[in-house]
């Protein structure tokens, strides 16, 4: 059976039907643009500004609907039971701070920016939970996505207990 084809207005090439998204406002209940060429231009338009906050709000109005609330629980029980240390370590830390037993600092360890910082372990030892790297979101997402060993250097030099 030969597979009917469509033209991809963006890339300019025939493809299977089966490569084009449904919709109801064309003729031929098919997108103009093949799947590729869609995900290609939502990609660039939520790297604008104006795209990045209209899809943050789409995320957020999600998060809000009840099956926005069931896929983040969903969400939290699968990074619980692949990551069981580190919500006993971020738990045992928050409960230090509240209980008075570690005073968090109002600025960076890192950067020295002013803020309320986050606590960075490194490592989820049971001896290592109140041994933490205080430093703001943006030091803190840069640690982690420096990965593995390569961060060292900088959160020893910063540690407190």
């Amino acid at each position: 059976m030969i597979e009917d084809v469509k033209f991809c207005g963006i890339c300019e090439t025939e493809k299977p039907m089966s490569e084009f998204h449904k919709s109801r406002a064309t003729y031929d209940g098919l997108q103009s643009r093949c799947k590729q060429c869609g995900a290609e231009t939502i990609q660039k338009y939520k790297a604008t500004p104006h795209g990045r906050s209209i899809y943050k709000k789409a995320h957020r109005r999600f998060m809000k609907s009840p099956k926005g609330k069931i896929a983040s629980l969903k969400h939290y029980a699968k990074y619980k039971e692949k990551w069981p240390a580190r919500i006993i370590a971020s738990k045992r830390l928050l409960r230090a701070i509240q209980g008075g037993k570690v005073i968090r600092p109002s600025s960076c360890s890192i950067c020295g920016t002013q803020c309320k910082p986050e606590g960075h372990h490194l490592s989820y030892a049971p001896h290592h939970y109140l041994a933490v790297v205080w430093c703001c979101q943006f030091c803190h997402n840069t640690l982690h996505s420096l990965g593995g060993r390569k961060h060292e250097d900088i959160s020893r030099r910063a540690v407190h207990t």
